[in-house]
């Protein structure tokens, strides 16, 4: 029996070389410390931040981070036809990638920590969020058109909900309450 079950040693990733060694492999090449740098936010997060439950501060995250990354530096490449990126513009698209990924899923206590922690982190650069290409220029086409859009579309919702009868709030006694018992 003792055959079957030989202890097993089990080694801890290093977070550091593997991203470093991805965002190589995606196309970062002017700084090597980009690895390090997003494996510390990503440690100083999981310190720092609230507990919540939703939150990932593992690989499986780190690597969503590096994926989403990936793809921003190739697109920026092809937008600059093949030229090399500097180490500023690099850092500004991780940034990009670490906020598409990560600001949607905290609180707005931890939102205010996590983006103070970038600028630490990633002293002097500068990133704003992704923009939402043609979709978000035809929204905001329309909210100058009409002023009253958002608040149209609001009362004419309330309005239509209210006058279904499906669409009313009822109040009902909590569970086991107000029932009686045999």
């Amino acid at each position: 029996m003792k055959a079957l079950f030989r202890p097993v040693a089990m080694g801890r990733p290093d977070n550091d070389l593997i991203a470093e060694v991805y965002l190589y492999s995606e196309g970062f090449v002017a700084d090597k410390s980009f690895g390090r740098k997003l494996v510390t936010i990503f440690n100083l997060s999981k310190q720092l931040l609230s507990a919540q439950q939703h939150y990932d501060w593992g690989l499986r995250a780190m690597k969503a981070v590096l994926y989403t990354a990936g793809k921003l530096v190739s697109a920026k490449k092809k937008e600059c036809e093949g030229r090399k990126l500097s180490a500023a513009e690099e850092a500004e698209i991780l940034i990009k990638a670490l906020r598409v990924n990560t600001l949607s899923k905290l609180t707005y206590i931890d939102t205010k920590r996590f983006l103070a922690l970038i600028g630490d982190i990633f002293v002097g650069v500068k990133s704003a969020d992704i923009e939402g290409g043609e979709l978000e220029r035809a929204i905001r086409g329309v909210m100058e058109v009409s002023t009253n859009f958002l608040s149209s579309i609001i009362t004419h919702s309330l309005t239509h909900s209210l006058a279904s009868p499906l669409g009313a709030v009822e109040s009902l006694p909590p569970v086991g309450g107000g029932v009686a018992s045999a």
